[in-house]
């Protein structure tokens, strides 16, 4: 028997948006036992040469989408992101082949 692959919602993201083109790194990094987030909220930056676009994604269950797109927008940092030109969007999976997804916009943070 082949070893069992754990598919977490990190690893779903990946191959989902590699399957479309994009290319995806992960952007966290560990400090000892501290998982710390690019710009506090971001766990994947993929780009897309074709569309000439660049994504980050904070990935989540479905169940935590609406806690992980208030750590998002309480980033000091995700309103420059986003007028710079980079999507930020939440994904979030359960049982269903494909995600939920959320894209923020700049009037989604409140002056």
């Amino acid at each position: 028997m082949g070893a069992r692959v754990k598919w977490t919602p990190t690893t779903r993201t990946i191959g989902f948006l590699e399957a479309r083109g994009w290319i995806v790194d992960i952007a966290e990094r560990q400090q000892g036992p501290i998982t710390r987030d690019l710009f506090g909220c971001i766990d994947l930056v993929a780009v897309h040469p074709d569309k000439r676009a660049v994504l980050f994604v904070q990935v989540t269950s479905r169940s935590n989408i609406a806690s992980r797109i208030a750590k998002t927008l309480a980033q000091p940092t995700t309103r420059k992101l986003i007028q710079a030109g980079v999507l930020i969007e939440v994904w979030g999976w359960g049982d269903e082949a494909e995600p939920r997804i959320e894209r923020l916009n700049t009037w989604d943070i409140q002056a």
